[in-house]
């Protein structure tokens, strides 16, 4: 099998508007020592190509995340240097956590890395699985978007006498943002097959309000369900990390951070 397509990286980066206090973080973090010490295969001669792969994605979940906490710290604490580096910290030399950088910012950065290359939200998988799996939740993102565009009034009502032609509309949909049938090259077998699985659980949806509930389980299976490597109570682990993230949007900003924070906890 050839080697997996390999990511271009853009340098991470930190940016704090002056006005605003909002936080962006841009680029994506190289992996640390403890990331690497999950070993993947990189040698066709040796077996499946591999790459690690995050349960709880980067881009799609710990950046987001990780930005509105910053900016919930950055918000409430910005006005008093030494008080928000105080805050960042803290979380992190609870647990005894080394080489802390000397300013906020830089802190944000290390913060993010550490998030990144927690093991407990890494495993090992084949290189065209897991880029068949980005392509599929990209795909899956563009059906949600459909759903919420096309929405009407009776997609609440699971008994509504306007589901069956509203289901109808909706499976056209799926088989066109979710094509099968295409085995030109690895990953695209890949994400045909996974496709083909999508489609038969949309199939035995009745309404589109069950559609919303299964969309939400189906992103998360593209993640967790293919990998043998996933070990249940880590996926237990980082389901209930997305949920308590969810739910913390309102609490005091240094709450959040905790909760953040905790990802990388084994």
């Amino acid at each position: 099998m050839p080697r997996g397509p390999q990511k271009t990286k853009s340098k991470l980066r930190v940016h704090i508007d002056p006005v605003s206090g909002d936080v962006k973080v841009t680029g994506r973090p190289d992996w640390t020592t403890n990331a690497k010490r999950i070993k993947v295969n990189q040698r066709s001669s040796q077996g499946d190509v591999e790459d690690r792969r995050h349960m709880v994605h980067w881009s799609q979940s710990i950046r987001k995340n990780a930005e509105r906490v910053f900016s919930a710290i950055n918000q409430a604490y910005g006005s008093d240097a030494k008080k928000l580096y105080e805050v960042l910290v803290e979380p992190l030399q609870s647990r005894n956590l080394k080489r802390i950088p000397k300013n906020s910012k830089d802190v944000m950065l290390y913060i993010a890395k550490y998030l990144n290359s927690a093991p407990v939200n890494l495993v090992a998988g084949r290189a065209d699985t897991n880029k068949a799996i980005e392509i599929v939740r990209k795909n899956l993102d563009l059906f949600a978007t459909y759903l919420r565009e096309s929405h009407t009034d009776s997609d609440t009502d699971p008994a509504s006498t306007t589901n069956h032609q509203r289901m109808q509309a909706c499976r056209a949909k799926a088989r066109e943002l979710l094509p099968v049938g295409d085995k030109s090259s690895d990953i695209k077998a890949q994400v045909s097959k996974i496709h083909k699985q999508l489609i038969a659980h949309i199939d035995g949806i009745e309404s589109p309000a069950e559609l919303w509930s299964l969309l939400f389980d189906l992103r998360y299976s593209v993640t967790f369900d293919i990998s043998p490597m996933a070990q249940r109570q880590a996926t237990e682990k980082m389901l209930s990390w997305e949920r308590m993230m969810l739910s913390s949007t309102y609490m005091p900003a240094k709450d959040q951070l905790e909760r953040l924070v905790s990802l990388a906890d084994a």
